[in-house]
């Protein structure tokens, strides 16, 4: 232990009630509902704010309710511009955790529509501390469905914007809103970092930003303690160890910085921060997670070069895969470029093998999920028999332990030791994590092989987030970490989600020119959407065709340096292989640009990927037009 002897006297008649308690919530769960006004739009639109550009899509139903004779209706047909209803709810309590919810379902005739609640927080000088969705796609059915968010208030936060919204073209109908206080505030917050790696040979000290839930009078800062204990797979175990920290007060008397160091013999720890006041010991509920990264020999496994290559059987392999595939639609895939599949939910050991088999026989390799529903930790034993019995089965790519983590806080801190233990069992098939963007990869990097980054900027966004998350990306992985995406080809039936197939191609050479390694699409089968049956399906097959193309250059070959371009808006990169320079080049806007490349002297002549016939190259310098939204490949010799 690192406290003093003097510390330990002074909390000895406190530290058997800690031993107890510092793991158990300082409060019950509260459940207190929060009366909003007129939360069933019995009263129409009383008490919600409709903002003028949306007066004329929202309106009060009286046809159709969930609870009562009346719901409001929020038409996103004609435009789809994301309109939206507000209530403002004052006197909430910071760091304390509410739920706001509602019922929807698109009205009569509409199509599937995605809708959302949002709580926009507030301080008490009215500054934005927060936002917090819950989205969900409404059948077309016309079921009712409830939509939730849930959300803990930042420091400082006095009340919330209620906002009820719909996503997606369609008209949705919203009823009996609903305000809950799920939890008081605990009475220390440990705000940042919740989760923490160390480095192999780095200091074994964290700070962190914590919050008090009552200000601290004192001229001098309150002494903190933290409790300490290992955390293995699934929970914490061992005895509990009290340190004493160091505390620095922030800019108000409720925030301080907190210094705590800890155990050299623990690789995975718990840590809760208490401070005693007025003669009872406060701690956190909430513990922060402090993990030991594993060293950078034991984690590369075999199937992945230095450089973040895939192999399969020894040989270089690019992943052109597809999401929620069934296994019917194996054949069809394998027909149309793709050689490799998310896995199905594995089941046991004989349908596991069924599916690894069907995989095999058309020559496809499967991306193996095991978070099964959003389990990590639970699902361990069955991960381990799994690996164990099928680690060395042909239709093997790797394995995938979570699904965008960032947005699972329930169970993320159990993936550094279960990426552990899957180490330890398997050194040769990579381990794969997917994310929804890179600004959560400098902590997530420790615990994968394979970053997978699933970036879908159609409708909203343009195509150039996929070539931003993809640097961001870079920046922070290893060299020897795979780097693949997941592209967007639809999802839902308004097709909105579905990009054409010029944005899918850009997308693609956006991924590749950044550094990807691997392209996989979202998806083919979602509740009322089946990807065969939409315009983007028959292109796929000709963008696989090219993926196929340029794969080996892309893996195997050295990118070329000292290629420029007058245009700024063109996306490029060049790849020597095989005595061949492929120049990749996107224009991922939809205004038509011309451009002029300056090449290395040794070019002198050039091709379109799949031509035939050979330009010659002058005064080193290649002039070509874009349309919008246009990619190529030039060969260069």
């Amino acid at each position: 232990m690192h406290s003093s002897i003097g510390l330990q006297r002074r909390f000895a008649p406190l530290a058997l009630c800690a031993l107890l308690t510092s793991l158990l919530p300082a409060h019950a769960t509260a459940q207190e509902p929060i009366t909003l006004k007129n939360p069933g739009f019995e009263e129409g639109q009383a008490s919600w704010e409709i903002a003028p550009a949306f007066k004329d899509q929202i309106i009060t139903d009286t046809s159709l309710a969930h609870g009562g004779t009346q719901s409001l209706k929020i038409d996103a047909t004609q435009a789809a511009n994301m309109p939206y209803a507000i209530q403002n709810v004052p006197g909430l309590q910071s760091m304390a955790t509410y739920r706001f919810s509602v019922w929807a379902r698109v009205t009569p005739g509409s199509l599937a529509s995605s809708a959302a609640v949002k709580m926009e927080n507030y301080d008490a000088q009215d500054k934005n501390t927060g936002g917090h969705y819950g989205q969900a796609t409404l059948p077309a059915d016309g079921s009712w469905k409830e939509i939730a968010v849930t959300a803990k208030l930042e420091p400082g936060a006095v009340r919330s914007r209620l906002l009820i919204r719909v996503m997606s073209a369609g008209a949705v109908l919203f009823d009996d809103a609903a305000f809950t206080l799920l939890e008081h505030p605990a009475e220390v917050n440990i705000l940042a970092p919740q989760h923490r790696t160390l480095q192999e040979n780095e200091a074994r000290e964290v700070k962190y930003d914590v919050y008090l839930a009552r200000l601290w009078t004192s001229p001098t800062p309150p002494v903190f303690n933290a409790h300490i204990r290992s955390f293995e797979s699934a929970a914490a175990s061992g005895p509990i160890q009290i340190v004493r920290a160091t505390a620095t007060p922030g800019p108000d008397k409720q925030s301080y910085t907190v210094t705590v160091p800890l155990p050299a013999d623990q690789h995975n720890t718990e840590v809760h921060l208490a401070y005693e006041r007025d003669g009872v010991l406060l701690q956190s509920k909430a513990p922060a997670y402090v993990f030991t990264a594993l060293p950078a020999a034991r984690r590369k496994p075999g199937n992945l070069t230095d450089t973040g290559t895939l192999l399969h059987n020894g040989q270089p392999y690019f992943p052109i895969g597809m999401y929620h595939p069934s296994l019917e639609s194996y054949p069809l895939l394998a027909q149309n470029g793709f050689n490799t599949v998310q896995g199905l939910n594995p089941g046991g050991l004989q349908r596991f093998k069924e599916i690894l088999d069907a995989a095999a026989q058309h020559n496809l390799l499967v991306d193996v999920p095991f978070y099964g529903g959003n389990k990590v930790a639970a699902n361990l034993e069955d991960t381990l028999a799994k690996i164990k019995a099928f680690a060395d089965h042909p239709a093997i790519l790797n394995w995938k332990i979570i699904d965008e983590p960032e947005y699972r806080p329930e169970v993320s801190h159990e993936v550094p030791p279960v990426y552990w233990a899957m180490k330890n069992l398997d050194s040769k098939n990579p381990i794969e994590i997917t994310f929804s963007g890179a600004a959560s990869l400098a902590y997530w990097k420790d615990y994968c092989d394979i970053v997978q980054l699933d970036v879908y900027p159609v409708p909203h966004s343009p195509l150039t987030a996929v070539a931003d998350k993809a640097r961001e990306a870079m920046a922070v992985k290893a060299p020897w970490q795979n780097l693949s995406f997941a592209l967007q080809c639809g999802w839902t039936p308004d097709m909105k989600t579905q990009p054409t197939p010029e944005q899918a191609r850009s997308m693609v050479y956006l991924a590749l020119i950044e550094g990807a390694k691997g392209i996989w699409w979202y998806s083919m089968y979602d509740p009322g959407w089946d990807l065969t049956k939409t315009p983007l399906w028959p292109h796929l097959k000709t963008i696989n065709a090219e993926l196929t193309q340029l794969g080996q250059p892309i893996m195997l070959g050295k990118t070329v340096v000292g290629i420029t371009s007058n245009n700024p808006k063109l996306h490029f990169r060049a790849f020597e292989h095989e005595k061949k320079t492929y120049l990749l080049v996107t224009n991922p806007q939809a205004e038509a640009v011309q451009a002029t490349f300056t090449l290395p002297q040794r070019f002198r002549s050039w091709r379109p990927l799949n031509g035939e016939t050979a330009n010659p190259i002058a005064n080193n310098q290649l002039a070509i037009s874009f349309a919008g939204i246009d990619s190529q490949t030039y060969v260069l010799e």
